[in-house]
Formats: C-alpha cells, structure tokens, sequence
C-alpha cells in the first residue's frame, strides 16, 4: 500500500506539555510513543514513528496554526480521543458528531492542543 505522506512533524513550545497531551490522547486510539530523545523529539505511531513532536529551538520554531487529523476505526474511538484530550485541558473546538459538510458520514471532533493547534480525530472518511 502506498500512502501519500510519509511522516508528519511539529515543533513545540512545552515539550514535556505537548508530549503529555499526546500520549494521552493517541494511546486511546492505539497510536503510541514508539521514538524517544529525552527532552528532545518523540515519534508517535502504530508500527513505525509517523507523527513526530519536537522541543522547538532557533532552527525549528514553533508550529503554529497546524491542522492535524488522526484516523479513528469507530466514533466510539473518536468520542474517547476527545474526552482524552479535555481531560488534558485541552481546548474543546468541536465536541464529537457528524460534520455532514463534509459527507454524511464524517464523524469528527476537534480541539486546540497545547501549543493552539487545531487537532482531530475522524472516522468515517473513507
């Protein structure tokens, strides 16, 4: 199977922060830390490191206003990914449903991570 990105990353501004929030909320929905340099970078994925997190410097700013969607199998995984996510503090910015702009059945939920980027979980995109 071929897939159209390889690999996703950002720079973050509290790493310890940032690296809390996602593992609490990918673990849910069976995406774990499979890389780590302490203090440094995490690689998040399911069998390889796809989504990476690293500490922001001079040469690797902060990313800013990114939009990221993470695949769910279920709603049910969706509603646990948000639940997750608020039970980090993070920002509600679209309670689970139907997103029907998008097709009737779009399943999402969104929220603003940590550093105020836009994160989701969907399902039903296919």
């Amino acid at each position: 199977m071929h897939f159209m990105l390889n690999h996703v990353s950002i720079s973050v501004r509290d790493f310890k922060t940032s690296v809390y929030f996602y593992t609490k909320t990918l673990t849910v929905i069976g995406i774990k830390p499979l890389f780590t340099i302490e203090n440094e970078v995490v690689g998040f994925g399911i069998d390889r490191p796809t989504f990476w997190v690293g500490a922001s410097d001079e040469a690797h700013p902060v990313s800013s206003n990114v939009h990221i969607a993470f695949s769910c199998a279920t709603k049910s995984e969706v509603d646990l990914w948000h639940n997750a996510a608020i039970a980090t503090g993070a920002k509600d910015n679209g309670k689970p449903g139907i997103r029907s702009q998008y097709h009737d059945k779009y399943y999402g939920a969104f929220v603003i991570d940590p550093n105020g980027n836009n994160i989701e979980a969907v399902c039903g995109n296919d």
